[in-house]
């Protein structure tokens, strides 16, 4: 993290523009996918159970639903020609899933919870809970908060990615301002939000350890930071 310069008012209130044209253009493509976009989810590339990737990025798992927002795609069937990395169900995460419930078998999501508010990730927790289906898994990975703190306290864990920092404050900031983060979680407060959006199993797993072997696609680059949950319906 860099502090700015507080003799440069021009470059503060260049970035107060800059931030306010990124959420102006976040909430214009939420409101065109919301209006015109109307997807549903498709029905699983591969014949079987049926698994959700929310928040899949440009990198989709196979033989998943992969979903994400509209971002990727908007306009994309007229632009683009290669189409490998276009999510096949979008949505705005903080509104109602288009999904009937009980829907799917397996959830996977990982580092997406920590890019929402603590509203607005409870609401998508409850939404995920009731298009699982009885018995179903969510399993859910974000950034590790205690691990973060214990980073900055000087007990750094192997591999960590922000060792390596100028000012140990900014191991804090990797976790609290940088990356559109807008949430912070440990196990402990996870585990009373999945439980109040109405799970009734939850339990702290570790790397691509966990009750289902279909949903451990953890990506290690986040293995040495990162908070490993399953919860069950």
């Amino acid at each position: 993290m860099s502090y700015p310069d507080i003799h440069a008012p021009n470059s503060i209130w260049k970035g107060r523009r800059n931030t306010l044209k990124s959420h102006l253009k976040f909430e214009y493509r939420a409101w065109f996918g919301e209006t015109f976009l109307k997807d549903f989810p498709p029905e699983p590339p591969i014949p079987g159970p049926r698994y959700l990737n929310i928040g899949s990025g440009e990198k989709p798992t196979e033989g998943f639903v992969n979903a994400d927002f509209y971002k990727t795609r908007l306009f994309a069937k007229w632009r683009r020609k290669d189409k490998k990395f276009d999510p096949n169900w979008m949505v705005d995460l903080r509104r109602p899933l288009k999904c009937g419930d009980g829907h799917f078998d397996g959830i996977f999501t990982e580092h997406v919870i920590e890019h929402m508010q603590p509203m607005e990730a409870l609401v998508l927790l409850r939404e995920l809970h009731r298009i699982l289906k009885p018995g179903g898994v969510l399993r859910l990975i974000v950034p590790d908060a205690d691990i973060y703190v214990r980073a900055y306290l000087g007990e750094v864990p192997q591999d960590f990615p922000f060792a390596d920092v100028q000012d140990r404050t900014d191991i804090l900031a990797q976790l609290t301002q940088e990356h559109g983060h807008q949430s912070i979680w440990n196990a402990e407060i996870m585990a009373k939000v999945l439980a109040a959006a109405g799970f009734a199993q939850v339990e702290k797993a570790a790397f691509r350890q966990g009750r289902n072997p279909d949903l451990l696609r953890d990506n290690q680059m986040y293995e040495c930071h990162s908070l490993y949950m399953e919860a069950v319906k």
